[in-house]
């Protein structure tokens, strides 16, 4: 968690230059009973950028059975989630949403940005997908601008995406975990109550020697 996090404001320096775009950043919206998150959304006239964001260490090897295998540094192996997929389905929910929403229809693209610069990509080259979704951070720019020559035409006026990004603030449902049971303790084994600032007993008031008692 804390890696991502990292990761998201790394990147947010290489936004900078592109000032047209309304960004918006760690939206979570329903779809289908449930709930989806995008890392960052730049919004403009012409469309809408999804970009989410990792921070990965080791290698990252795509193969041709869209299967992602990530080496570590020891050389130890592990399956990894696909973030193509990923992106892909969050692509697929937001225009459901928006459609769901009545937003005049506009272009969506989406990127996987890789915040970590030692992050090495390996895929065969009939993955064209590889090519299309993801880049590192030091070349978001220059992928944003080749995206920029690909959407001239404006979809919506400033007011649109003025009231569209309002209504992502409006729509937008802040995560509360459980905590508990992510990490499998039972509610009898929490001690309840504030320090006492006299003797450091917990709950304050418990003790009955205390001198914050007397």
């Amino acid at each position: 968690m804390l890696a991502g996090h990292f990761g998201e404001q790394s990147n947010d320096y290489f936004l900078k230059p592109f000032r047209d775009f309304s960004v918006m950043h760690d939206l979570r919206l329903t779809a289908h009973e449930s709930y989806f998150q995008i890392d960052t959304l730049l919004l403009s006239p012409r469309y809408l950028l999804n970009l989410e964001v990792k921070f990965i260490t080791g290698t990252l090897v795509f193969d041709h059975l869209n299967q992602v295998i990530r080496v570590k540094d020891d050389g130890s192996e592990e399956a990894f989630r696909n973030p193509i997929f990923q992106v892909k389905r969050q692509q697929s929910h937001l225009i459901e949403w928006m459609t769901k929403n009545r937003i005049p229809p506009i272009p969506v693209r989406s990127l996987v940005v890789m915040s970590n610069p030692r992050t090495i990509i390996k895929a065969p080259p009939s993955n064209k997908d590889v090519l299309h979704y993801i880049t590192h951070s030091p070349y978001l720019q220059e992928k944003i601008k080749v995206i920029d020559k690909m959407y001239t035409d404006e979809k919506l006026t400033i007011k649109e995406v003025t009231k569209l990004s309002n209504m992502l603030v409006r729509h937008h449902v802040p995560e509360n975990p459980d905590l508990l049971k992510r990490y499998g303790i039972e509610d009898k084994d929490i001690i309840k109550g504030v320090y006492c600032t006299e003797c450091f007993y917990l709950p304050c008031g418990a003790k009955k020697s205390c001198l914050a008692l007397s």
